[in-house]
């Protein structure tokens, strides 16, 4: 009571001076004008939380991980989840969510109707909860094993639609605020005709076009680019997918082949963040790395940790798919370099090329026969770097040099813009005759081999930024040309 009587006693001599100027009838009025005077100054003196503060707070990166398992890959979300939570034995504090990182999944699948978006949070480590290899049918059926995480929201399935992606990217972005984004989609791929994250109730995906308007709306939220884009999601790596993103993202990792279905190496990837080590990346750049350069760490240690993860002898997917290592490809690009020195390479060979078959047109076949040796993938997709070899022995079994110079200057190219790109054997080495035709490059381009594939894709490929930029469809449409 002294004490109150005392701050009374001071607001009232404090402001006496306004007092005075208005017209007091009583004393209790006087009092209730100190009183919010009080209120008022205290409030602001001692108070001085902002509205951000009031959120949560900000992290060095939130991780917002699109998780669409309404399919046959529902086990292997489960496997991802149990995989991205569990801590090494000897390391707490290193696994999904820290205090450096928010690891938020929405996850759809088969085995009920509910999607859910959750935050991630590392296993407790006991004798009992310690981390064991698991198979796929330990997730058949709907088992979480995944307690540590929370639940944040859940909805019927039924509302999963293709707005689905930008609606959790916004939410995920408000809600976890961070100095660097890092967006993983995680499901079906299928190239850049038909998109990705395939929902077999609806029969949908989500197109490149959609993504990339979800990725802008996050632009222009948080006035900077995604730092990094990952595809955990086959034969999503090609040149036509960095052209149409490089506006809304800094760095892509992904695959141009098929993707084994453990996915990446959720564990170890978030361990080496969490640990600031970044698989020895951090060493390489020296010991006062700016965080800044955090993204570009990550991107460069995704593909490596993926190549160790599949080893069939000591990886942990390798162990429990021995076959997976045999075909991966995994590559990591810097999207401006990609956009800025790439594509135009590319151009100038798809120029010189198509001025080359209008002058021979009974060529085109012998080129076409060649491009049948090497391994195409979705789509009439063919892997950039074997695409350069085939166009060396064309040239050689021709006797002419004129591609000599564009040759290179895309291979220089592909170097200047892959970060990292790692590749198992089967990938560079032909399963007849096994003779060593190219080395991968790990990111793809369009060249369909027959007139029907031609004539299905190539109207939607005249929408694509790539096309747009290059004389790439020109040189297709010229080498169909019969």
């Amino acid at each position: 009571m002294k004490l109150y009587k005392g701050i009374l006693n001071f607001y009232s001599n404090k402001y006496q001076s306004v007092c005075f100027l208005l017209p007091w009838n009583s004393s209790s009025i006087k009092r209730i004008f100190v009183l919010l005077m009080l209120v008022v100054t205290v409030g602001f003196k001692t108070n001085p939380t902002s509205a951000l503060s009031k959120t949560a707070p900000i992290k060095d990166w939130t991780v917002l991980i699109y998780m669409e398992g309404e399919n046959n890959l529902s086990p292997y979300a489960l496997w991802d989840l149990y995989e991205m939570e569990a801590p090494f034995e000897s390391e707490k504090n290193k696994a999904a969510s820290s205090t450096k990182i928010n690891v938020i999944a929405e996850i759809n699948t088969r085995l009920d109707n509910q999607v859910r978006r959750m935050q991630v949070l590392e296993k407790k480590f006991t004798p009992e909860t310690k981390y064991t290899r698991k198979q796929v049918d330990d997730f058949a059926t709907f088992n979480w094993n995944v307690s540590s995480s929370k639940i944040i929201s859940s909805f019927e399935d039924s509302n999963h639609t293709q707005n689905s992606l930008s609606d959790f990217l916004q939410w995920g972005v408000e809600n976890y605020p961070a100095q660097n984004y890092w967006v993983i989609i995680w499901g079906h791929g299928l190239g850049w005709n038909q998109g990705f994250a395939y929902n077999e109730k609806t029969k949908t995906s989500i197109s490149i076009k959609d993504l990339k308007a979800s990725l802008n709306a996050i632009k222009l939220k948080t006035h900077n680019n995604i730092n990094i884009l990952s595809f955990d999601a086959c034969f999503m790596q090609s040149i036509e997918m960095i052209s149409e993103l490089s506006e809304v993202t800094d760095f892509i990792t992904g695959s141009n082949q098929t993707q084994s279905f453990l996915g990446l190496p959720y564990r170890r990837i978030f361990y080496e963040v969490n640990s600031g080590s970044f698989f020895g990346e951090k060493h390489k750049l020296g010991a006062k790395t700016s965080k800044s350069l955090e993204p570009l760490m990550i991107s460069k240690m995704v593909p490596q940790l993926l190549e160790k993860s599949l080893n069939p002898f000591s990886g942990l997917q390798g162990r429990s798919d021995s076959t997976a290592q045999g075909w991966f490809t995994s590559s990591s690009i810097q999207t401006q370099e990609g956009l800025n020195v790439l594509v135009p390479a590319l151009h100038k060979l798809a120029s010189i090329l198509k001025s080359h078959f209008e002058l021979y047109p009974d060529y085109k076949i012998t080129f076409l026969t060649l491009l049948e040796k090497f391994t195409f993938f979705q789509n009439s997709n063919l892997d950039i770097g074997y695409l350069l070899e085939a166009i060396r022995q064309y040239a050689k079994l021709k006797n002419i040099r004129e591609f000599d110079a564009q040759i290179k200057d895309v291979a220089d190219a592909l170097k200047q813009s892959i970060l990292q790109s790692s590749f198992g054997e089967q990938n560079s080495v032909d399963s007849m005759t096994q003779m060593i035709f190219a080395i991968p490059s790990g990111i793809s381009v369009w060249m369909p081999l027959n007139d029907d594939d031609f004539q299905d894709q190539f109207q939607n490929y005249k929408l694509t930024s790539f096309q747009k930029l290059t004389a790439w469809g020109l040189f297709i449409e010229e080498l169909h040309k019969f």
